[in-house]
């Protein structure tokens, strides 16, 4: 039987929810980062300005008692924040064997470690949330067919299965844990470049946010507010929906084989940002459930209901 308008509706608005509050969770991370980062910015600049102004001079020198106190106090706190993962170890390690050469390398290994925090908590909520979005498409697909909920202990197995397998799986060569630690690693790359830049042309303290950090800031490319934006908008569209897009699409054709589904219908989500291709898909509904169309592009949010 052909399932209900009223359950596909409710489907899409649970689509457009989720990415809405995964954008902003990761949006968060990204935003207190910048302000940890900032911090640490700004006690070089407060304690080594010459006239209201902070210039590389003033950072290549050796750093003083008081810089190597600032410095840990703040190992010894990440260090607690990092303990268990390897990657995080072996940037905590690189970045203590360089910090004490001189005040900028100082502050880039500062940056380099709170990077790490931000690949760390990045990576488990990637994780949950195609853990998550693996769950709701079981639910709502049994929902369609009239079935609450898993219906045997060997089914929830093998949807676990399934998950563990795509979350661990290579795609170029690259897990999903690779791809989040080299975008932290190019993330901390940039932005000392941008403050080194900044640096160089002198950084006054009456416009650190305007140069770097706030708002006004996304007009220079090397701030790290568009820094920021621009790994946002990486782990949203083009790691989050596109895992989350591949695990429902590989749950929903393993729920129609398991439950001898014949049918199947193409959905969009049905707002602005539905390309012609998937509006295309729709509309040459319905299709046979071994006869599914893939993905026509990089982050689709279409979805397929069996029957």
């Amino acid at each position: 039987m052909k399932p209900s308008k009223s359950l596909a509706k409710k489907r899409e608005r649970e689509i457009k929810a989720d990415d809405s509050s995964d954008a902003d969770t990761l949006a968060n991370l990204l935003t207190s980062a910048s302000a940890d980062i900032r911090q640490y910015v700004s006690y070089f600049v407060d304690n080594y300005n010459e006239d209201g102004m902070l210039a590389i001079n003033a950072m290549r020198t050796a750093p003083n008692t008081n810089d190597l106190t600032t410095w840990k106090k703040f190992i010894k706190k990440y260090k607690r924040l990092l303990s268990g993962n390897s990657e995080a170890q072996y940037r905590i390690k690189t970045a203590q064997k360089m910090a004490g050469f001189d005040r900028e390398t100082l502050l880039s290994s500062i940056i380099k470690i709170i990077t790490s925090k931000v690949a760390i908590d990045a990576e488990t909520f990637i994780k949950q949330a195609i853990q998550a979005e693996a769950g709701k498409e079981v639910t709502f697909q049994g929902n369609v067919i009239k079935i609450n909920g898993i219906p045997d202990g060997d089914l929830d197995r093998q949807i676990n299965d399934i998950v563990e397998n795509f979350i661990n799986r290579e795609t170029q060569d690259l897990t999903l844990s690779s791809r989040i630690w080299l975008k932290a690693d190019a993330l901390a790359a940039k932005i000392n470049q941008a403050i080194h830049k900044a640096l160089v042309a002198g950084i006054d303290v009456n416009s650190i946010d305007d140069q770097l950090f706030y708002e006004t800031s996304q007009l220079n490319e090397d701030s790290v507010k568009s820094i920021s934006d621009s790994t946002i908008k990486y782990y949203v569209h083009t790691l989050l929906l596109n895992e989350k897009a591949l695990i429902v699409a590989a749950i929903s054709a393993f729920l129609a084989t398991h439950w001898k589904l014949k049918r199947a219908d193409w959905y969009t989500v049905e707002d602005s940002h539905v390309c012609q291709a998937c509006q295309s898909l729709q509309g040459a509904n319905p299709y046979s459930a071994d006869n599914v169309p893939g993905k026509p592009h990089f982050g689709c949010r279409c979805f397929v209901i069996y029957y």
